[in-house]
């Protein structure tokens, strides 16, 4: 078997299974969750989490200015932590840079990178550089902190929980799209579009939401959305051992990319890329929710619910499953 039959969530599986025996006492959760948890002293817990960015397969510099992609490397790393309740501290980068890159291109990334890094208080402390021969390569670690007893993993969900999302989903893909000359047309400055450009190339780590959930002990389990809203559901569904309902038609998408393209809710679904949360919340803390909506900073919409079933499941207005196209997005995917 090879990689595009394993799969992304099957080589992790198998990485998982190799090393399960490996305990130690400062080792809370290892893989399977946005980030490990590791025992940092009597009162926190450390967050890692680290993300790769690969040219040609997750940007392209023919639409990527070096500016958004030095934002986006740490902004994807910065939702891990948020969707673990954690505060960002700091961060290290390592480059795989082409010998022909300009010397103002990385300058411009890293002025990116210390946009982004403004933004979330968090502080470059090191890295590394190498040469490539094939296309540039990002990597950010980035560490945090949670209050031992506010961290939220994707295991904490169960029976009866009520199902939410921040924020919209889709408009990321939709942008994608948009860029790679497949989707709408961009002549007159269509501002549906614009908006689901800017959601792909500069996506907003919900630190804030987070942070207000795990401390405020609202949500029981949490994820960012990155693979697609079914794609994430279900990895909370498998850490969590129960099954999710999402109600399509309750989905939230923007109203501005609706008007200009209705395909925005099939990339609702399973476009990916979002960094929206998606968290789960017990039917006694739906009031405690309701009353921090105003402090979250994003919109936070009910979709579904957590039920003593199985997998996910999509249900239309009519009351009946969909059928769906796709799971979400998954490396290595024949």
């Amino acid at each position: 078997m090879n990689i595009s039959e394993l799969g992304e969530n099957g080589l992790i599986e198998s990485i998982r299974r190799e090393f399960s025996s490996q305990t130690h006492e400062r080792l809370v959760t290892g893989i399977g969750d946005d980030t490990s948890v590791t025992l940092q002293d009597g009162s926190a817990y450390l967050l890692t989490t680290t993300d790769t960015l690969v040219e040609g397969t997750h940007f392209s510099l023919s639409f990527t200015t070096p500016v958004d992609l030095g934002r986006k490397s740490l902004s994807v790393s910065l939702s891990d932590i948020a969707s673990m309740g954690g505060v960002p501290l700091f961060f290290l980068v390592s480059l795989a840079i082409p010998g022909t890159t300009p010397a103002h291109f990385i300058d411009g990334l890293y002025q990116g990178l210390r946009s982004a890094a403004l933004d979330s208080a968090s502080i470059l402390i090191g890295g590394n550089t190498t040469s490539s021969a094939h296309g540039l390569m990002i990597t950010t670690t980035l560490l945090g902190e949670v209050p031992k007893g506010e961290v939220v993993l994707r295991s904490g969900a169960r029976d009866r929980d009520r199902v939410f999302v921040t924020g919209v989903l889709g408009s990321a893909a939709m942008g994608l799209r948009v860029l790679k000359g497949e989707k709408g047309d961009r002549r007159g400055g269509t501002g549906g579009y614009d908006e689901a450009i800017r959601s792909f190339l500069d996506p907003v780590p919900r630190l804030r939401a987070g942070r207000l959930l795990s401390e405020r002990g609202i949500a029981s389990s949490m994820i960012d959305v990155s693979d697609g809203l079914v794609g994430d559901a279900g990895h909370i569904a498998t850490e969590s051992r129960v099954g999710i309902e999402i109600e399509r038609e309750k989905v939230p998408v923007s109203g501005a990319i609706y008007e200009v393209d209705k395909s925005i809710m099939e990339h609702a679904l399973n476009g990916g890329e979002d960094y929206e949360l998606l968290f789960t919340v017990p039917e006694d803390k739906i009031n405690a929710l309701c009353d921090i909506t105003e402090e979250l900073g994003t919109t936070v919409t009910e979709i579904g619910r957590v039920t003593g079933g199985t997998g996910v499941r999509v249900i239309g207005g009519d009351g009946s499953e969909v059928e769906l196209s796709s799971t979400g997005y998954e490396h290595f995917k024949g």
